[in-house]
């Protein structure tokens, strides 16, 4: 036995020796330079301050132009510390010149120094990144310059090498790091490059890679935000790729939070959010003309003409697509002429085309039309960047998700063959120590379990009994509920719900010429709806679900009005709980009369709707 329990011993010790084996650690090697003071505090001071920053490096910019005069660099090793230095240098002016909404391009008198010496920087910094893996900053050094790369080809429309250094970025960022050492600035930049891929992705109509992103960016804003407002402006901008593939409950879930997020509320993100959310209530139909003043509200608070513009382009395709063509030229009009945006334009001349085409004006209709077809002639040129893109993203993706099947793999092998070695090494020692006290052990037990076997039994039985007992008493008192709810609920309208709902009609007493916010205290939330379709199904035997297979055009909220209107409220009432205006509620009841095909008010037609349904009261 002795020999057996030290050959598992030693067994042990090398399943465990194996398990600690770590990966391949690689221990930073000590730079042979270092970098320059001056350039290390200007980079701490840009964080905060980059106005700041970028004066202090305007003196120094163009004094060392490596980038400018002497290309004999490229290609080649950086280790010295000048050149690095250099480098240092280029990356931070970038960097300033992006935080202070200054171009990449053409800024100084060595035109060429931004794009050669950023190049350069790039280079370097991952030349310095093979030679010394081990090294943090040097890592970070290398993924800002592929970063900041990615800017200026941005800025320059180069969309593809943009993409292509962003996720460079996340590439160099993911694989040196893991997702616990991702604080602090780190987090902040992981979520700055998320926050631009998803922008990117957007621009380009790829939703699913842009939601992907934008939660990949909002994951990171909250361990270290972006700037003041960006968790806000992240969500918002998430809500609106949801918008764009039609999950409008989404989309307003995310609008809302956004708008409680936001700190600032005069701001353009704040009216951007505003304007979104009012769009989303048109498509939703709660009403047209609370839309339509809402957008025009938020247009007045514009700060300049392009956001202006953008509100009238919203304006326009309401009255658009409610056929008030004469308006929907008045505001269209100015963004066909106007707007700095293509797109803006493009989808504004097709609303226009459409509507000249529609009152026979020729003329108009062919300038719409081939200023369309001039701007639309780069469609090809544009499903190729977007081809580009997803092959880019999905090659991404793929190094990503075998990178994290690898770690995952290997953490999981490790944790198996500790597991294994502890249980292992606990099973022995259990069994060795009750094998050396068997004998006396095992009598001393059998003598006790003998001696209470007999009154355990008679326990456990009487235990047993009074089980029995205890749940006939449980089955019984629900029956008696159940009972006493059937016989004290019998009809409709003692439903507690219903009963607080006229409560609330009878001390409101609703008028529909006084403005329905006034009457806020009496609203109805979701959970008092949710309860009265309930009271609704169990005293007309599923009155919504069949109601919904009878008439299929109506939608959710329809069927809400309807259970509300068989309670017997009027117009006025339903404006007041449901805090809808009483035009719109109107309008909702023409739809539903339309629908039903009666001319009397609906709370004659609907309870009258229920036998014709095949419904079954409980009353």
């Amino acid at each position: 036995m002795r020999g057996v329990f030290i050959t598992i011993i030693a067994f042990s010790g090398l399943l465990l020796s194996c398990a600690k084996q770590p990966e391949t650690v690689v221990e930073p090697k000590p730079l042979p330079f270092s970098f320059d003071e001056n350039l290390l505090r200007i980079d701490s001071l840009m964080q905060q301050r980059p106005d700041s920053a970028l004066v202090l490096l305007l003196d120094k910019a163009c004094l060392v132009p490596t980038g400018c005069d002497d290309l004999s660099r490229n290609g080649k090793a950086c280790l010295a510390a000048a050149d690095v230095n250099d480098d240092y240098r280029s990356l931070l002016l970038s960097e300033a010149l992006y935080k202070t909404d200054n171009a990449q391009l053409n800024r100084f008198r060595c035109e060429t120094f931004q794009e050669t010496s950023l190049q350069e920087a790039v280079r370097c910094f991952d030349s310095l990144a093979a030679q010394y893996p081990g090294n943090d900053d040097i890592a970070v050094l290398s993924a800002r310059t592929h970063y900041m790369n990615g800017v200026g080809f941005y800025e320059n429309d180069s969309v593809v090498e943009a993409c292509r250094e962003y996720l460079k970025t996340l590439e160099i960022m993911e694989n040196r790091f893991d997702e616990s050492e991702l604080v602090g600035y780190k987090a902040k930049f992981m979520g700055l490059t998320y926050n631009r891929l998803a922008e990117l992705f957007s621009i380009h109509c790829m939703m699913e890679s842009a939601i992907y992103c934008g939660e990949q960016a909002l994951k990171y804003c909250k361990i270290e935000p972006t700037s003041k407002n960006g968790i806000a402006n992240i969500i918002y901008h998430l809500g609106k790729q949801y918008d764009k593939i039609g999950k409008t409950e989404e989309a307003r879930n995310y609008y809302m939070l956004a708008m409680d997020k936001i700190s600032d509320k005069n701001t353009i993100i704040y009216r951007d959010i505003l304007s979104n959310k009012a769009l989303l209530d048109y498509k939703q139909d709660f009403g047209v003309e609370e839309s339509i003043n809402d957008l025009k509200a938020i247009s007045y608070l514009a700060c300049n003409d392009m956001e202006r513009l953008t509100r009238f382009l919203t304006i326009g395709y309401i009255y658009y697509n409610e056929h008030i063509f004469d308006s929907a030229i008045v505001y269209l009009n100015p963004v066909y002429e106007h707007a700095n945006n293509t797109e803006s334009q493009i989808l504004a001349a097709n609303y226009l085309l459409k509507i000249y085409d529609s009152n026979g004006d020729q003329s108009l209709s062919n300038k719409y039309s081939n200023f369309i077809t001039k701007k639309q002639n780069t469609i090809g040129e544009d499903q190729f960047i977007v081809s580009t893109l997803s092959d880019l993203y999905r090659d991404y993706q793929y190094k990503k998700m075998k990178s994290d099947t690898t770690k995952k793999r290997k953490a999981i092998i490790s944790m198996i063959i500790v597991t294994l070695s502890l249980i292992l090494v606990i099973f022995v020692i259990i069994i060795y120590i009750v094998k050396y006290k068997a004998d006396k052990k095992m009598r001393a037990e059998r003598q006790i379990y003998l001696k209470n076997k007999a009154s355990m039994s008679g326990r456990l039985k009487r235990s047993n009994k009074d089980i029995r007992l205890l749940k006939s008493q449980i089955k019984e008192q629900k029956r008696n509920d159940i009972h006493k709810y059937n016989v004290e609920i019998k009809t409709f309208a003692e439903e507690p719900i219903c009963i607080l709902i006229m409560d609330r009609v009878t001390k409101g007493q609703f008028k529909s010429h006084v403005d329905y916010k006034i009457y806020k205290e009496y609203a109805l939330n979701m959970a008092h709806i949710k309860e009265l379709r309930d009271a609704t199904n169990r005293h007309y035997e599923q009155f919504t679900t069949n109601l919904s297979k009878q008439y299929p055009e109506l939608n959710k909220n329809d069927i809400d009005y309807c259970c509300l209107f068989l309670l017997g409220l009027t117009e006025a009432d339903i404006a007041a709980l449901m805090q809808r205006s009483y035009n719109t509620v109107c309008y909702r009841s023409r739809k539903l009369k339309g629908i039903f095909g009666g001319k009397e008010p609906l709370f004659v037609v609907l309870p009258n709707l229920t036998n014709k349904l095949g419904s079954n009261t409980l009353t």
